[in-house]
């Protein structure tokens, strides 16, 4: 989710700046109607099992309406938190860049509400939770056309550095039980900044249109993911045995994957 929310805010960075009124109704058709449609069908779906007897993991309870408009995560479609969060930091954002924050304040206020307890009604925590990788985002567009990194040999070396630090605290955090919120963000600011890398050498590569193909079929790759954890979730739950010490580990590398 931190790289999701890196890629948004690089992206936005990235597009022409729109006035606050445009970009909350560009960001409501795009985000929030596919979020109240599919939530629909979701509590379709739902219910229907109901009818017929199957067993679901997650049944309807009788406050999902009211988390549906005010705390997602408790909703029936609780795996679409993301699309209601993004639609609130893209809003949120807009109006600080309105009143002509800078790009370090807006980061280091970020920064700050990740690591203090917000209430969770309309998604303020997640939203301090995951803004600040948005805003990470944002900077990296800021620093993209640098002639810093058109040297080759730096590039590999960030490369390597990037991939070597999120190893290594990723390691700690899941074989060494570490924690913290700093944690936590180093290790997505690694991650990230991986990524970020890695992206810029391939896109120079020779097969660098497949990987651009990839990307743009990215959404329908997404829509499959839960297929994929599904079936990871079973594996995790009745074969490995999910307070297993190596689970969190087969986990995290499917994760990657």
């Amino acid at each position: 989710m931190p790289l999701f929310m890196a890629i948004s805010g690089f992206l936005y960075a990235l597009s022409r700046p729109l006035p606050l009124g445009v970009l909350a109704r560009k960001k409501f058709l795009r985000l929030m109607i596919p979020y109240i449609s599919i939530s629909g069908l979701v509590l379709f779906a739902k219910w229907m099992a109901e009818k017929l007897h199957f067993s679901l993991q997650y049944p309807l309870k009788p406050g999902d309406l009211l988390a549906f408009l005010l705390y997602p995560p408790s909703g029936f479609a609780c795996f679409l938190w993301f699309i209601y969060t993004l639609f609130l930091i893209f809003v949120l954002v807009r109006v600080l860049e309105k009143a002509r924050t800078p790009w370090v304040v807006l980061f280091l206020m970020a920064l700050g509400l990740s690591m203090i307890p917000l209430p969770q009604v309309f998604c303020l925590n997640l939203v301090g939770a995951n803004g600040v990788y948005f805003v990470f985002g944002m900077g990296l567009k800021r620093f993209f056309a640098m002639e810093f990194w058109d040297e080759s040999e730096k590039e590999w070396a960030l490369l390597g550095g990037s991939l070597a630090g999120f190893l290594a605290l990723a390691w700690l955090m899941l074989c060494r039980g570490a924690r913290g919120t700093i944690l936590q963000e180093i290790v997505a600011f690694f991650g990230i900044l991986f990524c970020w890398f890695l992206a810029r050498r391939i896109s120079g590569w020779r097969g660098g249109t497949a990987w651009t193909w990839i990307g743009a079929s990215s959404s329908a790759i997404y829509l499959l993911h839960t297929i994929c954890m599904g079936g990871v979730r079973y594996v995790w739950e009745h074969w490995l045995g999910a307070n297993a010490g190596y689970s969190p580990i087969f986990y995290f590398g499917v994760a990657v994957l």
